[in-house]
């Protein structure tokens, strides 16, 4: 099960980009599942925030977190079809990358992969305690005028202490 939670203001406009992985790059074994992010309060999602509030953002509006609706996108694919549970991943980029952080830093997290793509990473915003074992891809450019590429090295020897597994990729 391969779950994207897409970038930018977290809409369905990646929806052809993420078709494109199905049928590009997966095989038949995989499914792939899209959350849109939720606005709770706000008449367009660029006067939202936070795109993909975690735990620790603690939102007041927001009535589920990202880590909440991601667990149970998984629980609704689990309850259709088989899935195998040691190859649940993520795919995010840019404004939803610190949120998949956090869902793979779960306790008994179903996710047992990512890759995060531009994004930030706050090392006292997480948990570590339960990330190890845990597979990463942190992929990164130097030239991100957006999200600074430190938080990607930050990232990287935060969660390798923690005993995550982490590839680097720098673009």
């Amino acid at each position: 099960l391969l779950i994207v939670l897409p970038g930018g203001d977290g809409s369905a406009a990646f929806e052809t980009f993420v078709r494109r992985i199905r049928k590009y790059a997966l095989d038949d074994q995989w499914i792939v599942a899209q959350p849109l992010a939720v606005f709770w309060n706000t008449t367009t999602p660029k006067d939202q925030q936070i795109v993909w509030p975690k735990k620790s953002d603690n939102v007041a509006d927001a009535l589920f977190t990202t880590e909440e609706f991601v667990n149970r996108v998984i629980g609704d694919v689990q309850s259709k079809v088989t899935v195998d549970s040691k190859n649940v991943v993520t795919l995010s980029w840019s404004s939803s990358g610190h949120a998949a952080y956090a869902i793979a830093m779960q306790p008994d997290s179903p996710v047992t992969g990512s890759y995060i793509a531009m994004s930030i990473f706050r090392a006292k915003e997480y948990d570590t305690t339960h990330v190890n074992g845990r597979r990463l891809v942190i992929d990164h450019s130097p030239d991100d005028q957006v999200c600074p590429y430190d938080h990607s090295v930050t990232a990287e020897k935060t969660l390798t202490t923690a005993g995550a597994e982490i590839k680097r990729l720098t673009y």
